[in-house]
């Protein structure tokens, strides 16, 4: 008797209750249903989602030659916000809004705010910071 290979189960639509998120950006409510997303060389983000939306916001301002002041602009805050919230001291859900809204708002799939940037996988060497994102 064969067995039938299940598919993996389908991304979460909700992403409020997401906490796994894999390196291409698709979110998960668990991480079983992280473990059967399979794609080739997929790997799960231990960071928690506020930090990955935050080195997206980042590396989305930086792929725009943007300044923190445009960032502003376009999500509707104060630039002392878009400070506070790449140092990490508030969140974007701190001022009302989900991460799909700050991607709608940018003009971009959740998917590409939350990728991952191509260079150090927001990981860079010890004592270097990444000319692509800015990460230190």
């Amino acid at each position: 008797m064969t067995t039938r290979k299940q598919d993996p189960p389908a991304p979460a639509e909700d992403t409020c209750g997401a906490t796994h998120v894999c390196t291409c950006g698709v979110m998960f409510p668990t991480g079983g249903a992280l473990e059967a997303h399979t794609m080739f060389e997929h790997a799960e983000v231990t960071e928690p989602l506020d930090s990955i939306l935050r080195s997206g916001l980042r590396l989305y301002r930086m792929d725009h030659q943007m300044t923190r002041s445009g960032l502003a602009r376009a999500l509707g805050m104060s630039v002392q916000d878009v400070r506070d919230i790449g140092r990490g001291k508030r969140t974007v859900s701190d001022y009302g809004l989900t991460a799909q809204q700050v991607a709608d708002l940018l003009g971009v799939t959740l998917q590409q705010l939350l990728r991952a940037c191509d260079f150090c996988q927001y990981n860079p060497y010890a004592n270097f910071r990444c000319r692509n994102c800015g990460m230190a």
